[in-house]
């Protein structure tokens, strides 16, 4: 367990250290996966 405290979950669902990097992720992954496989196919 973390023991500085930076990745407690806060009072909200979302509210936590890996939700920007998480998101980020999802929202670059998709589309580079479609024009990935939209050049290989």
């Amino acid at each position: 367990m973390n023991d500085n405290g930076s990745t407690l979950i806060g009072k909200y669902v979302f509210n936590h250290a890996f939700i920007v990097p998480g998101v980020l992720a999802i929202v670059l992954s998709v589309p580079f996966g479609f024009l990935f496989a939209g050049l290989v196919l």
